[in-house]
């Protein structure tokens, strides 16, 4: 059991420096790998994305902006693509994500795709792991290290497949400036404590990129707090769960300047009419951050969910710091 109090929080504190870290290597020393990935991801054939855990959930807005770019893009977690979906690799550009490197699933996808004649992009912060050395193309993300849970490493690894997609306003060190700027100003912004409270449903809420959001912070409040938390899309939450609506329901949602912003204001707005709290992270919503491009958000959206979760070890005496199953 690792103990290391309070070096969780300082991992989301961090992250301005870690994510200028990361953002000085992509452009400069990383740039040439970055650029030929991102050409063979573009390439026409099939791509395929896989992680497990926060790199499961970090993938999300790459699969998203590859889609909106006609890419035929699946993201599969990585333990069900080996044992059950790996012939979809055959030919693929296989985009694999591990933090270390070395999970078993990822070794063991290593392993089953080398008669498949797929194209591995290897998207890793660690230099001296399996991805990195068998990965036809390793991306190092080269986050600082993070004590326990994904923090530094997530929001790294995020800059990195953003700028994957080769999607225009995600190409260049400047395009992401507003990004880290906004996310120096989150980490100690001021924030209320008590939400969500101990007791009642926590659903997270997400569309588009902000799924991968919603899914993370479910991870966080489940590894932090040891606090039951369920993410969904809005449009699945609206059609049924909605239905379970009471004052003792808790919902915090994604809501980025996006298009799918009037869809997150209107069902946030009926949730609070049945008797449901509501928090809304996006620019001008409960918990605010600047007015940046929506395709920044998945960067900086983050912030609050982790410190809520921060928040709701601490109300709820979590040995935040602590875990019970690495």
């Amino acid at each position: 059991m690792s103990k290391t109090p309070r070096t969780v929080e300082r991992d989301v504190q961090d992250q301005p420096q870690a994510l200028s870290i990361v953002l000085d290597r992509m452009f400069s020393e990383g740039r040439m790998a970055l650029d030929g990935a991102r050409a063979t991801v573009l390439s026409g054939r099939p791509v395929i994305v896989t992680g497990m855990g926060a790199s499961f959930h970090v993938a999300v807005p790459l699969v998203y902006h590859l889609s909106a770019m006609g890419v035929n893009a699946n993201l599969i977690e990585t333990g069900e693509l080996v044992r059950h979906r790996l012939l979809l690799c055959r030919n693929a550009v296989v985009v694999v994500i591990s933090q270390s490197g070395q999970t078993n699933e990822t070794v063991e996808l290593l392993d089953a795709m080398t008669e498949l004649n797929a194209i591995t992009i290897g998207v890793t912060n660690e230099e001296p792991g399996a991805l990195a050395r068998r990965a036809h193309l390793p991306l190092i993300v080269g986050s600082p290290r993070d004590t326990i849970f994904a923090v530094q490493t997530y929001m790294g690894a995020m800059a990195v497949l953003l700028s994957l997609s080769g999607r225009p306003g995600l190409l260049e060190r400047g395009d992401f400036e507003p990004a880290l700027q906004a996310v120096e100003a989150l980490v100690g912004a001021p924030m209320e404590s008590d939400f969500p409270a101990s007791g009642g449903p926590l659903y997270l809420l997400g569309r588009g990129p902000s799924v991968g959001s919603a899914r993370a912070a479910a991870l966080w409040f489940h590894e932090f707090a040891r606090m039951s938390a369920t993410p969904m899309t809005g449009g699945i939450f609206r059609h049924g769960p909605i239905e379970a609506m009471n004052d003792g329901v808790q919902v915090l949602g994604f809501a980025p300047k996006d298009i799918d912003l009037a869809s997150n204001l209107a069902l946030a707005e009926d949730i609070r009419s049945a008797g449901g709290a509501v928090r809304l992270i996006g620019p001008d919503r409960d918990w605010a951050y600047p007015n940046i491009s929506p395709l920044l958000a998945p960067l900086v959206e983050i912030v609050p969910a982790q410190r809520a979760a921060i928040a709701a070890a601490r109300a709820r005496g979590a040995p935040l710091g602590e875990t019970r199953f690495r």
